[in-house]
């Protein structure tokens, strides 16, 4: 689950992130791109002790029903993409 807002003092968009495949949550910060209607937010997480991974998270709004969450890590310089969520609005 995602919970995302604009910071008016960061003057940036953040997010939060939890689910039920690790005990910690997941906080970080983005921009919106207005012509691309695309948030991407840039963070850390660390998945298991002592393991920070760096991570990025892109939320395209495709209309008002559907959007897709893509979701990268960085394996040791590389980024790999590691989620993809295709979202549809229950009509």
């Amino acid at each position: 689950m995602a919970v995302e807002g604009f910071d008016n003092v960061k003057k940036k968009f953040v997010s939060s992130w939890i689910d039920n495949m690790g005990t910690g949550i997941m906080n970080s910060e983005g921009t919106y791109d207005a012509g691309a209607k695309t948030m991407t937010y840039n963070g850390e997480c660390e998945m298991m002790p002592g393991t920070k991974t760096k991570i990025r998270q892109v939320i395209k709004l495709a209309d008002k029903d559907h959007r897709t969450m893509e979701f990268y890590e960085d394996r040791g310089g590389t980024e790999v993409k590691t989620m993809e969520i295709s979202y549809t609005r229950k009509s």
